[in-house]
């Protein structure tokens, strides 16, 4: 569906993992649904080998997702 980057936070100054959708799909509604739902639903996870979703934003074309 996408890829994670490793990459910096910089109003927090902090590494975080940050995930996006392929650009092929990232027009696509239903993809862009899924990707919300999966966001969703990882917000419920609390464990120590899970990243935490903090945040789902868009620019332009792409489509991320935030994890710390």
């Amino acid at each position: 569906m996408g890829a994670v980057y490793r990459a910096r936070d910089l109003e927090l100054d902090e590494v975080i993992a940050l995930k996006t959708l392929r650009a092929e799909i990232s027009s696509d509604p239903a993809a862009i649904e899924r990707f919300r739902r999966e966001v969703k639903l990882a917000r419920k996870v609390t464990h120590p080998n899970v990243a935490r979703t903090f945040d789902l934003g868009s620019c332009g074309a792409f489509a991320s997702s935030r994890w710390s």
